[in-house]
């Protein structure tokens, strides 16, 4: 039976409460291979806690009384003490029971059984808790790895988008770099149409005052032109004439 119970129990809680059972079954496996005497009790005229107190006086879980010579809870410890056989020259003698209230041998065995098969129960419910859970465990793993997958390639896609902001503003940066040496050149060329402005004001200014000398000129030629013509007109009357015309601010007659 109790082999079995170890084939059953599966995975790490099953395979603790299976030695559990175990060490149970071997401490109280001699009690219930006893024979009963007649007075009810077990190794002649020793009662139920006696008995266990001579067997697992020193065990590694000890032995609570669970309300009565007969009620004697076996916890889980290193196994019984060996006892020394008793001496050949006195054997054990019965004696009447110091606890007639204690169950029977059938009784106890029933109870212990009883115990047995819940234990099992429980086993059995706690064997498939533990699949269950192992199985949801599976399941969560899976999902977090599908999730873990799509996270992986949402942040691959963030990376791509980081690089093309980061090519953005490498671009915005040339662009400021640009835009400032426009600038710097608008600025230039205002100092140079200002500069410009004024030699254009400059050159108007000469031209205005070389149109004056222009002018200037053009009356004294049109002076030398009319002189020209006037003179013209004296020698070519003086050439009509029969005697030769006398110079002007000549002196004197022969």
């Amino acid at each position: 039976m109790w082999g079995g119970l170890a084939d059953i129990a599966k995975g790490p809680l099953g395979d603790r409460l299976a030695q559990g059972l175990q060490a149970v079954g071997d401490i109280v496996a001699p009690i219930i291979d006893d024979e009963e005497d007649e007075d009810g009790n077990y190794d002649g005229d020793k009662s139920y806690s006696e008995m266990a107190n001579a067997m697992f006086g020193d065990v590694g879980g000890g032995v609570v009384d669970g309300g009565g010579d007969g009620g004697a809870f076996i916890g889980v410890g290193q196994g019984r003490k060996e006892q020394p056989p008793p001496a050949a020259s006195a054997p054990l003698q019965p004696s009447p029971n110091p606890n007639p209230s204690s169950p029977p041998r059938q009784e106890r065995s029933e109870s212990l059984q009883l115990e047995i098969r819940q234990l099992e129960d429980q086993l059995h419910e706690s064997n498939n808790e533990y699949k269950h859970i192992m199985r949801e465990n599976e399941k969560n793993i899976s999902s977090l790895a599908a999730e873990n997958a799509s996270l992986k390639s949402w942040l691959a896609d963030l990376e791509s988008e980081g690089a093309s902001v980061r090519t953005l503003q490498e671009n915005n940066q040339q662009l400021e770099s640009s835009l400032e040496q426009i600038q710097s050149i608008k600025q230039a060329l205002a100092l140079e149409l200002v500069g410009v402005k004024t030699e254009l004001e400059e050159m108007r200014q000469g031209n205005a005052k070389l149109g004056d000398k222009v002018r200037e000129l053009g009356d004294q030629l049109d002076e030398a032109e009319a002189e020209k013509r006037r003179m013209e007109v004296i020698i070519v009357g003086s050439s009509n004439t029969k005697t030769p015309a006398k110079i002007r601010g000549g002196g004197g007659g022969g």
